[in-house]
């Protein structure tokens, strides 16, 4: 269990790193977690954390989601290959309204669905700053898509970036989006 803390100790330790990745499943990340969740929020030059892999469930997702929502370094969110779904969405859609840094967020192979991806365009609403959005193999139908279609309408904000790769969205759910 000492790779996340290893990771997590020469991140800190080094004030020249901005990025944070740690990939693969770990057996420690809760305690990783709520030890570190704090300093990550306090870290000024902060701008990029890779949490891929690594089993990230709902229950483990406010943590992140608080640093979203106060580090206002945070530029790039990559949480990918993880179990992300509705409740998890809908902590990060919380710290979506609160963060005006971060301008990438890929969640790629989570299992989000429509009511996660509902949860999310939540967040996306008041969002302005994110620029690109990556969510493939998240299991989302025509409904999550013409949700935040909807959402990135009312946004009026460039979304030049929207990845939905391998999802279960039809025809006519693409071409909601395509507007």
């Amino acid at each position: 269990g000492g790779k996340v803390c290893r990771e997590v100790v020469e991140f800190f330790c080094d004030e020249k790193h901005n990025t944070l990745v740690i990939q693969d499943k770990v057996t420690d990340l809760q305690r990783a977690l709520q030890i570190f969740c704090e300093p990550l929020c306090q870290r000024k030059n902060f701008t990029k954390l890779v949490l891929n892999n690594v089993a990230l469930s709902d229950p483990l997702v406010p943590p992140i989601a608080d640093v979203i929502a106060r580090n206002k370094s945070l530029q790039e969110v990559e949480l990918k290959h993880n179990l992300i779904g509705t409740k998890g969405a809908q902590a990060l859609a919380k710290a979506l309204k609160s963060n005006n840094s971060l301008v990438a967020l890929r969640l790629d192979h989570n299992q989000l669905g429509d009511d996660g991806t509902v949860q999310l365009s939540a967040g996306f609403a008041d969002n302005k700053s994110i620029r690109r959005l990556s969510l493939a193999h998240n299991k989302i139908s025509d409904v999550g898509a013409k949700t935040f279609a909807e959402t990135i309408i009312k946004r009026n904000v460039a979304f030049p970036a929207l990845e939905l790769a391998d999802n279960v969205i039809s025809d006519k759910g693409a071409a909601a989006i395509a507007l």
